[in-house]
């Protein structure tokens, strides 16, 4: 094991994967849901600040979570520690490579009911790992 520069707040980074696994529930089962219903001349422009909106909240904690699993990894290596830092690789790699690029079709309107559908329906595996991170720690 490497010597760490601080010590990992094991409080806060329970807190911080709590908060994000809370988060992905209340989008997969609230507001991912919801875009089904809103009427098109509203659309775009309630997609691009919600999603301004989210950023300004979740990134810095998506940000924190990422530090803060990446140095567990690096000193203190455990078969758990590399179990939640390949499950937060699924969701970064799911948001990057599925999520987004999603997003972005909706806010073109392209296809807007079968992005939105697949958005939810692939929301799932986010929802599902960043739930696992989570868990990781009542183990």
């Amino acid at each position: 094991m490497l010597s760490t520069p601080f010590q990992i707040d094991l409080n806060l980074s329970l807190a911080v994967d709590m908060s994000l696994a809370v988060f992905l529930w209340l989008v997969q089962c609230i507001l991912y849901p919801s875009l089904r219903y809103l009427r098109s001349d509203v659309f775009t422009n309630w997609h691009t600040t919600y999603q301004r909106r989210v950023s300004m909240i979740m990134g810095p904690i998506l940000l924190l979570q990422m530090v803060l699993v990446s140095f567990e990894a690096l000193y203190h290596p455990s078969g758990p520690t590399l179990i939640r830092l390949s499950l937060l690789s699924i969701c970064w790699l799911v948001t990057a490579l599925v999520s987004v690029p999603l997003h972005r079709k909706i806010e073109r309107g392209e296809a807007r009911e079968q992005s939105i559908e697949r958005l939810i329906q692939t929301n799932w595996i986010r929802t599902v790992a960043w739930t696992s991170l989570f868990v990781t720690h009542l183990l």
